[in-house]
């Protein structure tokens, strides 16, 4: 399954592969308890939230690992 910024959180931390990698960018997103509550939201929604902190940089690190992945 290709993965992409649109695909629901909880999808992606369905995918062992693309769990650790994203978990190297954001350091406990295969153990944090919190990644369940926005589960339902992509990155690139999740990135319109400020207190997510999620950078131009981080998402389009994150965009390239997913798409590795492939």
């Amino acid at each position: 399954m290709a993965f992409t910024l649109d695909t629901p959180i909880k999808e992606i931390r369905k995918s062992p592969e693309a769990k650790e990698a994203i978990d190297k960018i954001i350091p406990g997103f295969a153990t944090d308890p919190k990644m369940k509550l926005v589960g339902g939201m992509s990155f690139n929604k999740l990135g319109k939230i400020p207190q997510a902190k999620m950078t131009e940089d981080k998402l389009a690190a994150i965009e390239k690992v997913l798409a590795e992945l492939d």
